[in-house]
């Protein structure tokens, strides 16, 4: 019988968290709008794709860009559907952090709007949504850390659910001219649980497939 293995996580109530690859999916452009359902409520519209790659949750990340942006757009990124995860329980999660820089300043260049999460139910079912608010064009390329959490009603939808994947909002609106070779790149995520004592392990689970969030989910108390 093959040995299980199961990833622990810190109980971060001092904010600090080691990285953990929460999904297995790698960053690409989604080519159609989407519905939130949290937080800031509403359609992230997109008009074009664009290119991507790697993963939001470790020092290396990924990144959106292209090769040139000549004029005002609007684009979805989202993690690979079917990927294995470790599909954490929502109970104790109170919000996430992660680090945004862009690489230019240029009218046209690629910048970080907003940022999102996707919660499903313990089927895999009955996805769930939450945006942030917008983000402002950034007039450096130094790393920025966002940091977000979830209001008390938020939590209460979540109760639960499980956390799934990252979406993000990238825009090249602003300024005039073509910019050629201009990225965002987003690293570091990490869910916020401080649930219990900072000098205990979160026990978080093993990797599944999305239908078995919640049938091989070591549960919460």
């Amino acid at each position: 019988m093959a040995n299980i293995e199961y990833i622990t996580g810190r109980v971060n109530n001092d904010g600090t968290q080691e990285n953990i690859l929460w999904y297995k999916g790698n960053i690409k452009s989604y080519g159609s709008n989407i519905e939130f359902h949290r937080g800031n409520v509403g359609t992230w519209s997109q008009d074009t794709t664009g290119a991507g790659d790697g993963s939001p949750f470790d020092d290396s990340g990924c990144y959106a860009g292209s090769t040139s942006s000549g004029a005002s757009h609007t684009f979805n990124y989202v993690l690979d559907a079917g990927q294995d995860g470790l599909f954490p329980s929502m109970r104790g999660v109170s919000g996430f952090q992660y680090t945004y820089s862009q690489t230019s300043t240029a009218g046209h260049a690629y910048w970080l709007k907003r940022i999102g999460i996707e919660t499903c139910d313990a089927d895999g079912g009955n996805l769930i949504r939450w945006s942030s608010n917008n983000l402002s064009k950034r007039s450096d390329y130094s790393d920025h850390n966002d940091k977000r959490i979830f209001t008390q009603a938020d939590l209460d939808a979540f109760e639960d659910q499980y956390f799934y994947r990252v979406w993000f909002h990238v825009s090249t609106s602003g300024g005039s001219f073509t910019a050629s070779n201009t990225y965002v790149y987003m690293k570091n995520f990490q869910l916020i649980y401080n649930k219990g004592d900072g000098n205990n392990r979160w026990v978080i689970g093993k990797y599944r497939k999305k239908e078995k969030a919640g049938s091989e989910a070591i549960q919460a108390k």
